[in-house]
């Protein structure tokens, strides 16, 4: 089943109650296409690979909507110790380079001391929690377009040796964005900063 979705069984788990609807006419020679498919799922304790190492999403718990034209797949899950809200959708028709091939959206709330998980130990310069807003586009063609917001209200920043502080409670936004072309095998990444600082 999950290598309909190109994920690797031996990296998925988790049980799931399954609800499958098939409708098709009576006949000897019946084509794929002449069969309509509904899948519902709820998941429970749900493990998926992620394309970045280490990072595999656990304690899933999910809805599964699978049908002819698309998959979706919503919920909750963890990616090292971080909850996130899930929010996946893949087209199974997509078939022209500028067709949009997968959707993945994103939120959670990141504390400093989990900001580790990208290899940095931030405790020093952040307090509070951050509000966590990303959305990753993929084309057929393979070409990447990502937006990465993070609400910083709710977090102090202070940073040496430069003495900038944004105080917690005050507005503050930092936007990245990525792109990154197969064809070119490379990529890009910017980001903005807006808020008040002193």
């Amino acid at each position: 089943f999950p290598q309909l979705f190109g994920l690797d069984p031996a990296g998925t788990g988790g049980t799931a109650e399954i609800q499958t609807h098939l409708l098709f006419p009576i006949d000897e020679n019946l084509e794929k296409e002449q069969v309509q498919v509904q899948v519902e799922a709820s998941i429970q304790d749900g493990i998926f690979p992620t394309p970045i190492s280490d990072w595999d999403l656990v304690k899933g718990h999910l809805n599964l909507t699978v049908n002819n034209q698309e998959l979706t797949l919503s919920g909750t899950g963890m990616i090292t110790d971080l909850l996130i809200d899930l929010n996946w959708r893949e087209s199974f028709i997509a078939k022209k380079a500028e067709d949009i091939q997968s959707v993945y959206e994103i939120k959670s709330k990141i504390r400093p001391e989990q900001l580790s998980i990208f290899g940095r130990h931030m405790d020093d310069y952040f307090e509070g929690v951050a509000n966590l807003a990303a959305k990753i586009t993929v084309k057929s063609s393979g070409n990447l377009v990502g937006e990465v917001n993070a609400d910083l209200k709710d977090m102090g920043i202070t940073l040496y040796p430069i003495s900038t502080t944004k105080e917690l409670g005050a507005p503050a936004k930092i936007t990245g964005n990525v792109k990154y072309n197969s064809k070119a095998k490379n990529g890009d990444f910017s980001y903005s900063l807006t808020g008040s600082t002193k």
